[in-house]
């Protein structure tokens, strides 16, 4: 078997393993929407290690996120959702994140961006804003109109600058720069459309800055 079509199959496995656990979460821990929303979000993110390490094929690394596109909006959208937990039709960003991972990957292999922009903006957004939200759900004080908190925004700040300056070699001030935007565009974008808004203006800023 061809070793991209091989990470093809793992690819839709773990996204099955993905789906499983949040179903079985949600009937055991009756955990809220949002909380296993986000969940899903930061495991979602982790897959993007396997087109960057193990996949050089531009046509089997793009077939995820377009499926997913598909398979997600009909998820929402007719409420299909519900058997995972997720019951509202207003889930824009698990719509949101396979559009913008799609972008991205499309950059990638035309080599627009740097597989270690790509791996950062991914998880800016995956690892940043689940942990925000998870973080600001329990322990946040101080509500901003949009319903989202300060603390939340300065943990997806910490954490996207421990990313960049992790898989990015930007100089501090950069990274600072870029986290501070990011955190900044996952306060403001509303309506779950921070799952484009926010990868998109991490990657490239970085690809500017680099």
């Amino acid at each position: 078997m061809d070793h991209n079509l091989f990470w093809v199959l793992i690819s839709f496995l773990y996204v099955l393993l993905l789906g499983c656990l949040s179903f079985s979460l949600r009937r055991i821990t009756k955990l809220s929407e949002e909380t296993l929303r986000k969940i899903i979000h930061i495991g979602a993110a982790n897959w993007i290690f396997i087109p960057i390490y193990k996949m050089d094929d531009g046509a089997a690394i793009i077939i995820g996120p377009l499926l997913f596109i598909i398979i997600n909006t009909l998820l929402i959208k007719n409420g299909y959702g519900r058997y995972l937990g997720l019951e509202s039709r207003r889930n824009n960003g698990l719509i949101c994140f396979p559009i913008a991972l799609a972008v991205l990957l499309c950059a990638y292999i035309f080599e627009l961006i740097t597989p270690e922009i790509l791996l950062s903006s991914t998880l800016i957004m995956g690892w940043g804003d689940g942990a925000a939200a998870l973080f600001g759900r329990k322990f946040g004080m101080k509500r901003m109109k949009n319903g989202k908190t300060l603390e939340g925004s300065l943990v997806m700040f910490i954490i996207s600058a421990i990313v960049i300056s992790s898989f990015t070699s930007l100089p501090f001030i950069s990274v600072i720069f870029v986290a501070l935007c990011a955190s900044i565009a996952e306060s403001i974008t509303p309506l779950g459309l921070d799952n484009l808004s926010v990868p998109m203006i991490s990657a490239l800023l970085m690809a500017v800055l680099r």
